[in-house]
């Protein structure tokens, strides 16, 4: 069965069987936070199981799915959380469905967007007893509603003027949103209500609006050059915004460096990804790992110390700032 998102929260109380697919991660995030505030309602405790389609082998879902339909040992139900990577087990996840009566289990499964052509996908379109939830770009009426409840939340007042502007300026993925906002917040703590002004504002989104380019950041430090050069004219609007592009950099590295301290004191790797604040995200999750694994310390601090250099230059208005910041990128590379 459909259910739109704006809908989803009243809609999920009665289910046991999810699938929440799409191009919107933070609509896909908010969709299962949802439904465990709703369960948690109802049970005070719940036992949690992540698990990535691609660990499964055959055959170990089903095993999975009838050893959990019963309470655990203290009485709590399960839910089953899968990242679905592939569609291998999606025969093997829908005759488990058909075959066995649900009792206690929920399985939740997050994916990107299907095609209309997934098995997976028909099957909880038609099927009565399961919701399917498509997660894709905001509307303007939910990007609007979700920055008024966040500065709500925050105590700030903003003016629905303000809003519709932050609207506007904002990508159409919900987690960007919230980053975004979140820097915006910061910025107009700091700033008196008196001398606040649209005018301002809109200076402070254009300075540190966010615009999805995960996937370039994350090629970059994989050190994966395919398509470089259109990535990085349309991430910097051709060397116009560099600045941006070594925040970015920067942040990203930090956060393998903070891992690798973390492991390097007795954490695991898992663990310590874990710890990380915005989470990384199921699909980016092999990606950061490998990430983790090729850099070594002293490589990262090193990459930090001559980003540091460019921000220094350009902050400076060295006429060379440019050009240091495209060699320190190229060294990625020859690395």
């Amino acid at each position: 069965m459909i259910v739109k998102f704006d809908s989803y929260e009243n809609r999920c109380k009665d289910f046991n069987l999810f699938l929440f697919h799409g191009s919107n991660l933070g609509k896909i995030d908010d969709c299962l936070l949802l439904f465990l505030k709703n369960k948690r309602e109802n049970h005070q405790n719940l036992e949690i199981i992540n698990l990535g389609s691609e660990s499964l082998a055959k055959g170990e879902f089903h095993e999975l799915f009838i050893r959990h339909n019963e309470p655990n040992i203290f009485g709590n139900p399960t839910v089953l959380t899968i990242s679905l990577k592939n569609e291998k087990i999606s025969k093997e996840i829908i005759q488990s469905i058909q075959k066995i009566s649900l009792n206690t289990l929920y399985l939740v499964i997050k994916s990107e967007q299907l095609s209309t052509k997934s098995l997976l996908r028909s099957f909880f379109e038609k099927d009565s007893r399961t919701v399917i939830v498509p997660c894709y770009e905001e509307t303007k009426r939910e990007k609007m509603a979700l920055i008024s409840k966040f500065f709500h939340q925050e105590k700030i007042k903003i003016s629905i003027d303000e809003v519709e502007l932050i609207s506007e300026m904002l990508a159409n993925e919900r987690l960007e949103i919230k980053n975004e906002l979140e820097k915006i917040a910061i910025l107009l703590k700091g700033s008196p209500e008196t001398t606040r002004s649209i005018k301002n504002l809109k200076k402070f989104i254009s300075d540190y609006g966010f615009h999805d380019e995960t996937k370039f950041i994350f090629s970059i430090v994989s050190r994966k050059n395919k398509n470089f050069v259109s990535e990085y004219n349309r991430f910097t609007d051709f060397g116009n915004e560099n600045v941006r592009l070594l925040s970015y950099l920067l942040e990203h590295l930090f956060r393998i460096l903070f891992v690798k301290y973390k492991v390097k004191d007795g954490m695991t790797i898992n663990e310590a990804v874990k710890r990380l604040r915005p989470p990384v995200f199921f699909k980016h999750l092999d990606d950061f790992y490998t990430q983790v694994s090729s850099w070594e310390m002293n490589e990262l601090s090193l990459a930090i110390r001559k980003l540091y250099i460019c921000k220094k230059k350009f902050v400076d208005g060295s006429l060379t700032a440019n050009f240091f910041f495209m060699m320190t990128l190229l060294n990625f590379f020859k690395n």
